[in-house]
């Protein structure tokens, strides 16, 4: 026998590949499988030795000798439901290009054996026409993490869609912003940061983002305290502009969707009017909250701020009447 800790390796990568709690190995499986994988020939008796010392290594493979079957490796690093929800959240993403798609969920799945590994593949035999191709995107996120760990601020192409459908830059002088956290909201990938100069904070779109460079600019200590989900929860459905305290009335019927949108942390009491609504009160930005409350018109209303509530009425004015031209 080579290198017995070469062998125990390779018994090792065997149950990882071939085993699970459906597809159980024996002595004869093991032994061939590791003389037409890895060239290693050894004995019953070695391979009971082997198992032994990578389960004192906090290996959990369950024996021959609890089962009378085989030999499967029983725990990994991942349950086989969190490899799916990874690989399935991966395949969904279309801010990440196919190819790379690919390449994370091949990495995904090699915490699975081969056979759960094919069946996630024939679950999702198709490809996300949603997905848009960027080079750039992961090299974007490794730039903004290493920017964010050093305090230094980013220059950056920023991009946007032309009629023919390419991104193009939004403008040819690059941005300059100090980078302070990244989040997941609208199903998208944001970085939160400040412009240096302003006192306002900006979110961007990593997917959209082009030629990221690391400046030495440095992060003003007063920005250093920041948390970047507290700033994506007011900003709904992600449009910028300043805050404002809504204060706003909805059936009961909308609870879910509101924690959905608002977080836990809402407070909400019956309208003391109607037993079948609420109240509540959200910070947000003006221009994000009236699509939220367009998308929700026969459900919510919103009591104040009275700007508020003149920006929906002229949508909804503009609107009609545009519907109503076009019939006429």
């Amino acid at each position: 026998m080579k290198n017995p800790r070469i062998t125990a390796l390779a018994v090792l990568k065997i149950l990882q590949e071939y085993s699970d709690r459906d597809h159980l190995l024996t002595n004869s499986q093991i032994r061939n499988l590791l003389l037409e994988c890895y060239q290693l020939e050894i004995t019953d008796r070695t391979l009971t030795h082997l198992i032994v010392a990578l389960k004192q290594l906090g290996y959990d493979i369950e024996r021959y000798q609890d089962n009378h079957k085989g030999y499967y490796l029983r725990e990994r690093d991942f349950e086989d439901e969190e490899i799916v929800y990874l690989a399935q959240s991966v395949h969904s993403a279309h801010f990440v290009a196919q190819g790379y798609s690919q390449k994370l969920i091949d990495k995904l799945l090699r915490h699975l054996s081969k056979y759960q590994a094919e069946a996630f593949r024939q679950r999702v035999y198709h490809d996300n026409p949603r997905k848009r191709p960027n080079a750039d995107f992961f090299k974007n996120i490794e730039d903004i993490l290493e920017a964010i760990q050093g305090k230094l601020a980013i220059c950056f192409i920023y991009l946007k869609y032309d009629l023919e459908k390419k991104l193009v830059p939004r403008r040819e002088k690059p941005y300059t912003l100090y980078p302070l956290g990244i989040v997941f909201e609208n199903n998208n990938l944001y970085l939160i940061g400040c412009v240096p100069g302003l006192d306002t904070f900006s979110h961007w779109r990593i997917d959209k983002m082009k030629d990221v460079e690391i400046t030495q600019d440095t992060l003003p200590k007063t920005l250093q305290a920041f948390d970047p989900y507290d700033y994506a929860l007011s900003k709904t459905y992600m449009y910028s502009g300043p805050d404002v305290q809504v204060e706003l009335r909805f059936h009961k019927r909308m609870l879910d969707d509101m924690i959905d949108h608002f977080g836990t942390q809402m407070i909400v009491i019956e309208d003391p009017d109607d037993a079948d609504y609420c109240r509540t009160t959200i910070q947000s930005s003006e221009q994000g909250f009236v699509y939220f409350a367009l998308q929700y018109l026969k459900n919510c209303e919103v009591l104040a701020p009275a700007s508020l509530r003149q920006m929906i009425q002229e949508v909804l004015i503009d609107g009609l009447n545009q519907y109503q031209k076009r019939e006429g």
